[in-house]
């Protein structure tokens, strides 16, 4: 199985005139599969928020619920 890894990356401050600025990076965790937003409590949030649009957009599309005048 293909694992994927969770890494940080360390940069240092820019110093002019130096011509290497590769990071050096961390390996913080292995993974069995790729993350995802949807796996962050952000992520969940957000599809929570997605499914209460769509639920609203079936209302007004129904009729069941009537745009407020302006």
């Amino acid at each position: 199985m293909d694992k994927k890894y969770l890494n940080l990356a360390e940069h240092k401050p820019f110093v002019a005139g130096e011509s290497e600025h590769t990071p050096t990076i961390h390996l913080v965790e292995k993974l069995d599969r790729r993350a995802n937003i949807s796996d962050t409590d952000k992520g969940k949030e957000l599809l929570e928020q997605i499914s209460d649009l769509r639920e609203l957009l079936a209302a007004y599309r129904s009729g069941e619920i009537k745009e407020s005048g302006r």
